[in-house]
């Protein structure tokens, strides 16, 4: 994976990123919520529904911490905004 990855960013591809699991399962807006998955390398956003925070702390290109935003409606799972 790391070998087609590396070749995905030479020549210019873009991998989707893909969420495998986040947690806690349920938070309150403005805590934080741990995104797990792969191809987060370069993610300029995540929504929550239609909601996107701008709070994103990029850790590895497999986790993410998001916090929720202030007003979302019903809290849905977060989703990966591709670079």
């Amino acid at each position: 994976k790391a070998m087609l990855a590396m070749l995905a960013t030479v020549i210019g591809l873009t991998m989707s990123p893909v969420v495998a699991d986040f947690a806690p399962a349920s938070a309150a807006p403005g805590e934080v919520i741990t995104v797990k998955g792969q191809n987060f390398t370069g993610v300029t956003g995540v929504r929550f529904g239609k909601t996107e925070t701008d709070k994103i702390e990029f850790i590895d290109d497999t986790t993410v911490k998001v916090t929720v935003p202030e007003r979302i409606e019903t809290p849905p799972e977060p989703l990966i905004t591709p670079p």
